[in-house]
């Protein structure tokens, strides 16, 4: 049996898309920083809450329906994150977080990828 090379191609180019959408959507949420929290029990991590955030569903994993994100503080760049997030809360600036699409750090809330404040 031969197929039409066009069936063919579009075929392939069809599976490759498919194949090649991410398995989870990041969260995206837009806000002011309501809370920040760190536990002993959880050692370097922090947990973000906005409030009222205007958000995209978080990764399927997200449902802890309290907490937005976490934030592992292991690199400079966590601990930079970090300061940012305490400085937007201080001032009052809106933010917008984007998750990384996973729960690796803290089983049922999304890590945090990207930050950003806003004026």
């Amino acid at each position: 049996m031969t197929i039409n090379r066009s069936i063919w191609y579009r075929l392939l180019a069809s599976l490759s898309i498919v194949l090649s959408a991410p398995a989870w959507a990041e969260g995206h949420a837009f806000g002011h920083v309501a809370e920040l929290a760190f536990s002993k029990t959880y050692g370097n991590i922090v947990f973000i809450r906005l409030d009222s955030p205007n958000s995209v569903p978080s990764a399927p994993c997200g449902n802890n329906g309290y907490w937005q994100f976490v934030l592992t503080l292991q690199s400079t760049v966590d601990k930079g994150m970090y300061a940012a997030l305490l400085a937007a809360q201080l001032s009052g600036k809106a933010v917008q977080l984007d998750g990384t699409g996973t729960c690796t750090d803290v089983g049922a809330i999304e890590s945090l990828n990207n930050l950003n404040i806003y004026p």
